[in-house]
């Protein structure tokens, strides 16, 4: 019955981590913690999802009076779109309809291949069918230059709450 109970509750849960990330769409973020999320426009499930989610989170977040004009502990949501017929116009104004704030961007293949072992990514294009696993990667500035993944959220794990704990712990 335990063994049951950890089962169904582990794809909720936040991988926590302290890995070294080097991302070059990172540099022109100006916030100290970002929230990175690899998806795709054409996806009718988890992206839409998952950025709806990610712009109630920064609406509450900015609700409870969290400052949006300097570096705080409000992160930058990037999207970046792994579907190799897009671009970062189209990719910006996807992110952007979930939320002003959010980056939107657009990644060559060979870039998204450095991105996967990165970000331990499981991304599958089979007879044209895109495929992901929807997380979310929190990540925080260790200095002016270096980001560090801290948690990786699972898409049913990604609530306002995780990512209030996550960034409260100073994490």
């Amino acid at each position: 019955m335990l063994l049951i109970g950890f089962i169904v509750a582990v794809p909720t849960l936040p991988l926590i981590s302290a890995k070294p990330v080097s991302a070059s769409f990172l540099a022109p973020v100006k916030a100290n913690k970002a929230v990175v999320f690899f998806g795709f426009r054409s996806c009718n499930k988890v992206c839409p999802i998952t950025l709806s989610t990610l712009a109630n989170v920064i609406n509450r977040f900015q609700s409870d009076g969290l400052d949006t004009t300097e570096q705080t502990n409000l992160p930058q949501v990037i999207f970046v779109d792994i579907d190799s017929a897009s671009d970062d116009d189209s990719a910006l104004k996807f992110a952007q309809q979930y939320h002003p704030s959010f980056i939107g961007l657009h990644v060559s293949m060979a870039q998204l291949d450095y991105f996967s072992a990165q970000f331990g990514l499981n991304i599958n294009n089979q007879n044209g069918v895109l495929t992901h696993q929807g997380r979310s990667y929190l990540l925080t500035r260790v200095d002016n230059e270096r980001w560090i993944l801290i948690k990786t959220f699972n898409p049913s794990g990604l609530t306002y709450q995780a990512l209030q704990a996550a960034l409260s712990q100073g994490q």
